[in-house]
């Protein structure tokens, strides 16, 4: 049995450990929000990541395939050119022929205006009236200027083969200048992609150092947090035990210390429901503390009706009864 200074030094010291647990569950409270808070930046910043990573990967496909896209059309432009050349060979090959034709010949002047003079002489020889003379000479002129153009007619050849490939040419430099802007457009556009990923991977690494910044809070907070939630439970432990003492003497601590534990949930409770309406994620703490609500609401002791209320009920009750005997008579009297 416990002395009186005994009990007055629990009371005292068990007074103290409430203070103390009181004070250390605030801190608790302040930490646990401080690490809530952490927790979320942690999240977002991991969610912005995700998203930007996504980003990330649709441009970096996009420059590919603009890479691709102008790989291929340098390809294309390197076949044209290629048989550009091929043909300008040619070109030069047909053009040495008809020079040395013409060189062998001592072939000079336009064939063209080669036989306009011959058809002009001709038709002054059949119009213009002249002397015989005048006549031989023009016709001499005019067998020597057939024998000339009798002679271009060999170069003829090579002329029309060097118009043609000239005409090619002209085709394959369009087709070639087309895919050409075809490539300074899609480079220009693909320059602009990369820049966007450069962009995109510094924010990538911004967000990186952010996320990592917030997982180090958040890490120190919940150890600070479960460092003193073990410590709150020490000073709970010494208050249990000095509680045990005083059981038999003092039955309202333990009251107390019921009403302070509903308090503790209540207030936690408070705390999951906003995190409930944010749509915000719960703790396994959270779980735990509401579950531990609703059984302390499950156990309440249901309040008893007043006397006047049970009174009323009893009477019904003797009513029915009654009732019941009275038809049970009357059922049997017709019978009989």
């Amino acid at each position: 049995m416990l002395s009186e200074t005994e009990k007055e030094k629990l009371i005292a010291d068990l007074e103290e450990l409430q203070k103390h647990i009181n004070e250390k569950k605030k801190h608790v409270s302040k930490i646990n929000k401080e690490k809530e808070k952490w927790f979320s930046e942690k999240r977002k910043y991991g969610r912005d990541i995700a998203e930007k990573i996504g980003s990330f990967k649709e441009q970096r496909s996009a420059r590919n395939e603009i890479t691709g896209s102008i790989k291929e059309k340098k390809e294309k432009r390197k076949e044209f050119n290629k048989v550009i050349r091929k043909k300008i060979e040619e070109i030069k090959k047909y053009k040495k022929e008809k020079d040395d034709i013409l060189k062998k010949h001592n072939l000079r002047g336009d064939p063209s205006k080669i036989k306009k003079t011959i058809n002009d002489m001709e038709f002054k020889l059949e119009t213009v009236p002249m002397s015989f003379k005048k006549e031989q000479e023009m016709n001499k002129k005019l067998k020597e200027l057939r024998k000339q153009l009798n002679e271009y007619k060999a170069v003829k050849a090579q002329i029309d083969k060097i118009g043609s490939l000239s005409k090619e040419i002209d085709k394959l430099k369009k087709n070639s200048d087309e895919v050409h802007e075809g490539i300074q457009e899609q480079a220009k556009e693909g320059q602009g992609v990369h820049e966007d990923l450069i962009s995109n991977s510094k924010e990538i690494n911004s967000l990186k150092k952010k996320e990592k910044e917030a997982t180090k809070n958040f890490t120190e907070m919940k150890e600070k947090y479960q460092h003193l939630n073990n410590e709150m439970k020490e000073l709970r432990d010494k208050a249990d035990e000095i509680r045990s003492k005083l059981k038999e003497n003092n039955i309202a601590v333990a009251e107390e210390r019921k009403k302070s534990d509903m308090q503790i949930l209540k207030e936690k409770g408070k705390e999951v429901e906003a995190k409930i309406k944010k749509k915000a994620k719960l703790t396994t703490e959270d779980l735990l503390a509401l579950q531990g609500l609703n059984k302390k609401e499950e156990h309440k002791p249901k309040k008893k009706g007043s006397k006047k209320t049970e009174k009323k009920e009893k009477t019904s009750v003797k009513k029915k009864e009654t009732k019941k005997k009275e038809t049970k008579k009357k059922e049997d009297s017709k019978e009989k």
